[in-house]
C-alpha cells in the first residue's frame, strides 16, 4: 500500500516488530541507552520511561517533516530512524 507511517518504538525493537513498509520512519527516544531493552517496562513495571518522556512536539515535528518529504523513509531492513533526544536529559543505562 506504500502508505507513509511514523512508528514509535521504546522497549520493543523495530528490527523484530516492523515497520514493514518501505515508506516508514521509526522514532525512538535517544535519551535512553537501553532502547530497545525488550522488557515489559522499566524494571518490568509495565511503564516505559523511554515512551513516557518522548516529547509529543518532537514526534509531531517529525511527522510534519516526513509528510513534507524532508525525512527519508526506509522500512525494513534499514528504516530511517529518528533518535529524538531531550536537551539536557541525562542518558540512563
Amino acid at each position: 500500500m506504500n502508505t507513509p507511517a511514523l512508528v514509535i518504538f521504546g522497549p520493543s525493537g523495530s528490527r523484530e516488530w516492523g515497520p514493514w513498509s518501505a515508506n516508514a520512519v521509526v522514532a525512538t527516544n535517544s535519551d535512553y541507552q537501553c532502547v530497545p531493552c525488550g522488557r515489559a517496562g522499566c524494571a518490568d513495571s509495565k511503564v516505559s520511561e523511554c515512551l513516557e518522556t518522548l516529547a509529543v512536539a518532537k514526534v509531531a515535528d517529525l511527522a510534519i517533516k516526513m509528510l513534507a518529504g524532508d525525512v527519508p523513509a526506509g522500512g525494513i531492513p534499514s528504516p530511517w530512524i529518528a533518535h529524538l533526544a531531550t536537551p539536557g536529559h541525562a542518558q540512563s543505562a
